[in-house]
C-alpha cells in the first residue's frame, strides 16, 4: 500500500477517535463541570449583591423589603418552580448538539469504513488497519495521561472572570433601574 494511503487512513482514524474522546468527555465529564461551576459562581454572586445591598441599607428598608416580599409568596412560588426546571430551548439545544455531534462521529466511522471496503474490493489492497489502529490508540492514550494532568493540575483551577464581576454588574443594574 502506498504510504499516501495509508496516511490518509492514518489521519482519518486519528479525526475520528480524536473527535470521539473529545467528545465522550465533554458530554460526559466537561459539560457536569462547566454547568455546576456555572451555577454555584450565580449563586455566589447573588448572594454577595443581596447582601451587599442589604448591609448598605438602613433596618426598616429592610423589614419593609422582608413585608414585601412576604405578601408575594405565591408568586415567589410559582417563579421557583417554573424557573426550577430546564429550559425548553436550553433542552432542545443541547438536544440538537449532540444529536450532530453523534452524526458527525457516525459520518466519520462511515468515511474510514468506506476507504478500507474500496480499498479492499476495488483495489486489491489491505491496509494495515489493525496496526494503524494500535499506534493511534497509544498515541492518544499518552497524550490522553498529558491532557488530564493539565487539566486537573492548571485548567480546573483558573478563575476565568473576577467573581464579583457578577455582583458588579448586578448592583450596576440594581442603581440604574432605581
Amino acid at each position: 500500500m502506498s504510504s499516501f494511503l495509508e496516511l490518509t487512513l492514518n489521519i482519518i482514524l486519528h479525526i475520528l477517535i480524536l473527535f470521539t474522546i473529545l467528545s465522550a468527555l465533554f458530554w460526559y465529564f466537561i459539560a457536569d463541570i462547566s454547568s455546576t461551576a456555572l451555577s454555584t459562581e450565580i449563586e455566589h454572586a447573588v448572594e454577595d449583591s443581596f447582601g451587599a445591598i442589604k448591609r448598605n441599607m438602613p433596618q426598616e428598608q429592610v423589614l419593609l423589603i422582608r413585608s414585601y416580599i412576604a405578601n408575594f409568596k405565591q408568586p415567589l412560588n410559582v417563579m421557583h418552580a417554573t424557573y426550577s426546571k430546564p429550559d425548553k430551548v436550553m433542552l432542545e439545544n443541547n438536544k440538537w448538539l449532540s444529536t450532530t455531534n453523534k452524526l458527525m462521529i457516525f459520518m466519520l466511522l462511515l468515511i474510514v469504513l468506506a476507504i478500507l471496503i474500496t480499498l479492499k474490493l476495488n483495489c486489491g489492497i489491505y491496509p494495515p488497519f489493525l496496526s494503524i489502529l494500535k499506534e493511534n490508540i497509544a498515541v492518544f492514550l499518552f497524550i490522553g495521561i498529558v491532557e488530564a494532568i493539565f487539566f486537573f493540575k492548571i485548567a480546573m483551577k483558573f478563575i476565568p472572570v473576577l467573581p464579583s464581576a457578577l455582583s458588579k454588574d448586578f448592583l450596576q443594574a440594581v442603581k440604574n433601574g432605581l
